[in-house]
Parts: structure tokens; C-alpha cells; sequence
């Protein structure tokens, strides 16, 4: 992995549920697909993506949820 990687969130999508666990995986793979830039960090206790500084999308897992949140839309 590159240093856009964190190994936060690979514990992050370890501890989630199973179900959630490969689609946290695929969203992760392909923001970095789309934005090969995007650094990783944790913001509310959730997967991050910052590109220049800015907050990009996160992802996130419940018990019975798994989801692509989009970030703040900038002018």
C-alpha cells in the first residue's frame, strides 16, 4: 500500500461487520481509482478521504449498514 493508505483504516474496516467488510474495501479501492491523490484519515471516528486539504467522501459501517458519505460541496 501506498502512503495514501492508513492502517487505521484498514483496522477500521476489520472491525466492521462482515457483511460490510468487502464493500468497505471496493468504495476505498475505487476512491482511490477515481482520485489517486486522496489521503486516508480518521474524522468522527470514520474513514476519511482528504484531497488538498479538504474533506473528499467517507465511508462508514453499522450493524446493518454500509455507506459512501459524500463530502461538503465547495464553490
Amino acid at each position: 500500500m501506498t502512503e495514501q493508505y492508513s492502517i487505521k483504516v484498514d483496522e477500521y474496516i476489520e472491525k466492521s461487520p462482515d457483511f460490510a467488510k468487502p464493500i468497505l474495501t471496493y468504495l476505498r479501492e475505487m476512491i482511490h481509482e477515481v482520485c489517486p491523490d486522496a489521503e486516508e484519515t480518521i474524522k468522527w471516528k470514520f474513514p476519511t478521504f482528504m484531497y488538498k486539504g479538504k474533506i473528499l467522501c467517507s465511508i462508514t459501517s453499522f450493524s446493518s449498514i454500509a455507506a459512501l458519505d459524500s463530502g461538503f460541496i465547495r464553490k
